[in-house]
């Protein structure tokens, strides 16, 4: 577990990597950025139609956020 230190500069980190995505990728609209950055992570439900939704990160530490955000930046151009 992080302290509260760490988790407020893993989220201002997170935030700022956001920022330079908005800049970036003028292109996307604002409910793009959070997942194409890593930030959140989409679950495909199947029902009648399948359904893809956003996964609630509730219980995650903010560093583990960050690093799946970085890790998603190092990904190909074409996949994000």
């Amino acid at each position: 577990m992080t302290s509260v230190a760490e988790g407020q500069e893993s989220n201002r980190e997170i935030v700022r990597l956001l920022a330079e995505t908005v800049e970036r990728h003028a292109d996307q609209r604002f409910g793009q950025i959070p997942v194409n950055s890593g930030v959140l992570q989409l679950k495909t439900e199947q029902s009648l139609a399948e359904e893809r939704r956003a996964l609630d990160p509730f219980c995650e530490e903010s560093l583990q956020t960050l690093r799946r955000v970085l890790k998603t930046r190092q990904a190909p151009q074409d996949l994000r």
